[in-house]
């Protein structure tokens, strides 16, 4: 449930369901996480900050995944969640592994504030440049991961997140705490799972840093057509599938976005709708099956545009 009361909100308020935003505005006041921000935390920190150079979150994610002791994280994690204490909540190891980032003893809160707040835009400028890092970051961990199940996850959650702070506008500082909220989700997802694909993800974002300074657009036929129907056609059980390809293509076709976040984007959805096992279904996709795949023909290393 580290991403469901987000999800459960912000897409009910894609659709226009009342009811189902009531219902899911109460899913996340019940399930809350502070994420190693709360105020007994040490060191305490402003999760984010619009000063001039303040590093936004594709620097702070690669400083998060590259920390000397970041190999550690997963472990301490998991040896916390493991006590009787946590065993106890009977909410899924993932999740209690997610808790221990609230466990002022298990230091992993203190790490993430270590980092420091969260760069973003300053509160009377537009905010598209500092979503487009997020999205950035949520799509390279689901690229870098080969799709695994939780960090697809942090990614609709990003997008539930987005539709909500649609109807913030009058309200930029608001705006900017929940951008930062979910990037501390998304690192403690990384985290409890092992910070799955980080060399890659780490890649990725350096990758796209690079990508990002070039003008050459994205002339690349982009599949979105093709994925759809693979993601909706009978006999596709997982609806969680549906939702990536649905979130990839709405991000890959953002005006405000550079072609390096298009490509990135494409590339995601190429990789959620590639079949993985022996009778090419693509159900076992979202479970992080090992999948025969190599992730960087989908970005990097293959697709070299002229300068």
């Amino acid at each position: 449930a580290a991403c469901h009361a987000t999800i459960s909100a912000g897409w009910a308020v894609d659709l226009g369901e009342a009811p189902l935003v009531a219902e899911g505005l109460a899913y996340m006041s019940v399930t809350h996480q502070t994420l190693g921000s709360h105020k007994d935390q040490s060191p305490p920190t402003a999760v984010w900050s619009s000063a001039t150079g303040t590093p936004g979150p594709v620097a702070r994610t690669l400083q998060f995944v590259t920390t000397a002791h970041a190999g550690e994280f997963h472990k301490i994690a998991n040896d916390a969640s493991l006590q009787p204490e946590y065993v106890a909540l009977k909410r899924g190891y993932f999740q209690h592994r997610i808790i221990t980032f609230d466990d002022p003893a298990v230091l992993l809160g203190a790490a993430l504030n270590a980092v420091g707040p969260l760069g973003t835009t300053a509160l009377a400028a537009d905010l598209a440049p500092t979503v487009e890092e997020c999205v950035v970051v949520a799509v390279a961990a689901v690229l870098g991961s080969r799709a695994d199940f939780f960090n697809l996850h942090a990614a609709t959650s990003l997008y539930a997140v987005l539709a909500m702070i649609a109807h913030l506008d009058t309200d930029p500082a608001a705006q900017r705490d929940a951008l930062a909220h979910w990037w501390r989700s998304a690192m403690a997802v990384l985290v409890a799972q092992d910070l799955a694909g980080h060399a890659e993800v780490a890649s990725l974002l350096k990758q796209w840093s690079e990508d990002k300074e070039r003008t050459v657009p994205d002339t690349k036929d982009k599949p979105w057509r093709a994925a759809m129907v693979t993601a909706f056609a009978d006999g596709v059980q997982d609806e969680h599938l549906a939702k990536g390809v649905y979130v990839l293509s709405r991000w890959s076709g953002e005006r405000s976005f550079s072609a390096a976040t298009s490509r990135m984007c494409r590339a995601a959805g190429e990789l959620l709708v590639c079949p993985r096992d022996d009778g090419g279904s693509l159900d076992k996709n979202m479970w992080f099956s090992a999948p025969p795949v190599d992730f960087k023909g989908f970005y990097h290393g293959k697709e070299k545009d002229a300068d």
